[in-house]
């Protein structure tokens, strides 16, 4: 059985939703991570 209009649309997108958080908390992460160390490195050139 193949994939039909009436399953896209019953479909629970729940745990789709979930890891697309999750992805998404992960990527503000990455954000703080560059932040801090774009900080860190900039700190540590002007001090040279």
């Amino acid at each position: 059985m193949g994939l039909t209009y009436k399953k896209i649309m019953t479909t629970s997108y729940g745990k789709l939703t979930a890891a697309a958080k999750a992805w998404d908390d992960m990527a503000a992460e990455f954000k703080k991570a560059e932040s801090a160390y774009a900080a860190a490195t900039a700190t540590t050139s002007e001090a040279v």
